[in-house]
């Protein structure tokens, strides 16, 4: 994988109380159950997080990780409806992320939701 390697430790298999997830590495960044996640764009150091499944789709923009925490944040159509959102994951230990999906109401963010992934099995 290129330069985009700072999300590498995302590869593998991840739970929640509400689904299994799987990541893998690509040259443009990180999929999400073969469907790309995170894209990477070399020129601008930026990153891209790329929602698309029925009730949401749109794209994030975001600067990558810092200190084990990377924020995206952009416009979107949920359920149809346009809203600005942003998606904070964040390492809350080595095998654990946590995901918080904020939207902007009258210019302040409130929680929609939040989950924490763990990894199934350690990686190698």
């Amino acid at each position: 994988m290129p330069a985009p390697c700072e999300f590498a430790w995302l590869a593998g298999e991840w739970t929640s109380t509400e689904h299994a997830v799987s990541f893998s590495n690509t040259a443009y960044g990180v999929s999400v159950d073969g469907r790309p996640f995170l894209i990477h764009d070399a020129d601008s150091g930026m990153w891209i997080l790329v929602l698309g499944d029925p009730d949401a789709f749109g794209i994030l923009i975001g600067l990558g990780l810092r200190a084990g925490i990377a924020r995206f944040s952009g416009d979107v159509t949920i359920d149809g409806v346009p809203v600005r959102l942003r998606e904070t994951l964040r390492r809350v230990q080595e095998l654990a992320i946590e995901i918080r999906t904020e939207k902007q109401i009258d210019g302040n963010w409130q929680l929609m939701d939040q989950c924490v992934l763990e990894r199934v099995k350690p990686p190698n």
